[in-house]
């Protein structure tokens, strides 16, 4: 389960509040995210022609 959905779960945490720091959480990846980021476009290039389709 992912992190962000157990912070509805803290005791006195609004809805709002949980929402608030998931839309953070989004707008600011963790160092986690970001290599993952970085590695699927080492895989996936965009606009890289591999000559496939001559």
């Amino acid at each position: 389960m992912p992190k962000q959905e157990l912070w509805d779960m803290i005791p006195g945490v609004s809805k709002s509040r949980a929402d608030s720091w998931r839309e953070y959480a989004d707008a600011h990846p963790d160092a986690d995210a970001l290599a993952v980021q970085a590695y699927q476009a080492q895989l996936n290039p965009v606009g890289v022609d591999d000559g496939a389709d001559q």
